[in-house]
């Protein structure tokens, strides 16, 4: 017995890799307001993104996505992993997001993330975290 069509049969999904640019690019239109609030620009955050994307260990890396194509083309991510890994990961994404900041920003960094910590609902134990879907 066949499994279901996908609304899409046209969609392939595999794995994220370094050098998906437009993956990072949706990872920042997923909530391009709050990245560019907290990097002082759209065009910084866009930046930022793109670079930390290829890097692994944070929460808005290649190593946690998977990716969407339409005929070779990055049409979608989803960036998820462990629920119990989410602050250590959005951890490192901040810390490695701050030599490319201005100084300025980071007492707004820093007052944000309780906030950031608080408004995160609190998943059930072995849960897995989707992060970014765009």
């Amino acid at each position: 017995m066949p499994g279901p069509e996908l609304p899409a049969p046209s969609v392939a999904v595999r794995p994220g890799r370094s050098a998906d640019a437009a993956a990072a690019e949706l990872v920042f239109a997923a909530a391009a307001d709050a990245y560019a609030t907290l990097a002082g620009s759209a065009e910084r955050a866009r930046r930022i993104l793109s670079m930390m994307w290829a890097r692994p260990g944070h929460s808005a890396s290649f190593e946690h996505a998977l990716v969407a194509e339409i005929d070779g083309e990055v049409v979608g991510v989803l960036i998820g992993f462990p629920a119990r890994d989410r602050y250590r990961l959005h951890r490192a994404l901040l810390l490695g997001s701050l030599r490319h900041l201005s100084p300025r920003r980071w007492p707004l960094l820093v007052a944000s993330l309780p906030q950031i910590v608080l408004a995160t609902p609190r998943p059930p134990r072995g849960a897995y975290y989707v992060g970014t879907i765009a």
